[in-house]
């Protein structure tokens, strides 16, 4: 089987299967992947590197010869189809299972891709087009929500899981690819998701924290993410940990935004590490230095909780509440947003539907990192009941060779 994985970012579920075919005896591939520079930087290209070609993943003349030439038999994308045709059969994997509902529009664009791709809309039963599912649950919702034929849903598990539970390096061998002392002290890697536009979401368009998050003017338009992250991080460093903020891509941020990291690096110097997407892609080593894990609802998240340490997670909105916008951002356009309408979904799982603590409230979400900092078991529970109940044979550690079979079936 001639195999083309179409990568937005080379980490998570789509870096776990594309390693577990690199090393298949019986499959070839072909991986393109956005930023493979970056990625050959990282710990994961240094201790796993790739047998495969590895190239960069765009609409080129020169990308789509490759993957002319090459003539695979499937082509494996996540959330960014290509816009070229690559191979008759296409595999879709979810970037993560989460708490944000695909949007209305997002869903609509979805299906046009499908269709485009194999002739077919995934509504209907599709010989050339499957949809790869977490588990059970997630499987009825795209059936039910996301409008995907079942015929066309297959159940997997969590790809990544298999590197969590058994990561090609410890963090000893780690440790200098940080500038943070994380063998000396303990971190709390924050992950706060750029969805809401900022930190926690506004339902009032004209005072948008969206707008607070992206603006180009020269005004504080951060006050409130300032105050919060200021005190956040002194919470922490007083309790002497180290604070490793994993953020997304760079180029999403407004320079007046980013100044606010730079400005909590002089202020607490050797105690705060900044990483990019964009910039360093391998994220399992993250979670595997972290003793605490925060985020806003990125499903980021629920990789750590094979790690059984204490998760925290601050809601956008009160209890509730689902008046939320969200933030679109493109290179090209810039900042959009959207008011999420009364016929949409805004969560495919509720926010308290989680592995870890839950808080709605900022101060709460500082009290409850110190709390973790010093009490480690005290998402051990939830974070292992969370897994059994959403992801299918959790903790197998062979969701990888479950999907490269279910892929063999599909090709035939």
């Amino acid at each position: 089987m001639r195999i083309l994985i179409w990568a937005t970012t080379l980490q998570a579920d789509i870096l776990a299967l594309s390693l577990a075919l690199d090393k298949h005896p019986d499959h070839q591939v072909l991986i393109a992947a956005t930023n493979k520079d970056a990625y050959l930087t990282q710990a994961m290209a240094h201790f796993r590197p790739f047998k495969s070609q590895l190239i960069e993943r765009d609409e080129s003349e020169k990308t789509q010869k490759i993957v002319k030439d090459f003539r695979p038999d499937v082509t494996i994308v996540d959330n960014h189809f290509p816009k070229f045709s690559t191979s008759k059969k296409i595999c879709n994997m979810w970037h993560g299972i989460g708490w944000k509902a695909r949007g209305k529009k997002d869903n609509e664009e979805y299906h046009k891709r499908v269709t485009n791709l194999t002739g077919r809309g995934p509504e209907l039963s599709n010989p050339d087009f499957i949809a790869t599912c977490y588990g059970e649950e997630d499987k009825n919702w795209r059936i039910q929500k996301a409008g995907i034929h079942e015929d066309n849903c297959k159940l997997i598990g969590m790809p990544f899981s298999d590197l969590v539970l058994n990561p090609p390096y410890t963090k000893q061998q780690i440790a200098n690819r940080y500038s943070i002392p994380i063998l000396d002290k303990k971190t709390v890697l924050v992950n706060f998701t750029w969805h809401y536009g900022h930190i926690t979401s506004s339902k009032n368009k004209k005072n948008s924290s969206l707008l607070k998050l992206f603006s180009r003017n020269k005004s504080d338009n951060f006050a409130e993410d300032r105050l919060f992250l200021n005190e956040l991080c002194s919470k922490i460093t007083a309790e002497n940990a180290n604070i490793l903020f994993c953020m997304h891509d760079s180029w999403r941020y407004s320079p007046e935004y980013l100044e606010i990291f730079k400005d909590l690096e002089i202020s607490h110097p050797g105690s705060i590490q900044i990483k990019h997407k964009d910039q360093h892609p391998d994220n399992l080593a993250d979670l595997l230095i972290a003793d605490v894990m925060v985020t806003n609802l990125s499903s980021f998240i629920t990789y750590f909780y094979y790690l059984e340490r204490p998760s925290i997670h601050l809601c956008p909105v009160a209890k509730d509440e689902n008046n939320i916008s969200f933030a679109k951002v493109s290179k090209k356009k810039g900042l959009r947003f959207r008011q999420i309408s009364k016929s949409e979904d805004v969560y495919m799982n509720q926010p308290e539907d989680n592995g870890g603590l839950t808080v709605y409230d900022k101060n709460d979400c500082i009290d409850k990192i110190v709390f973790g900092l010093h009490n480690s078991d005290c998402s051990k529970k939830r974070s292992r009941d969370w897994l059994e109940t959403k992801i299918d044979d959790s903790h197998s550690g062979n969701s990888c060779q479950r999907y490269i079979k279910v892929l063999e079936d599909f090709v035939g």
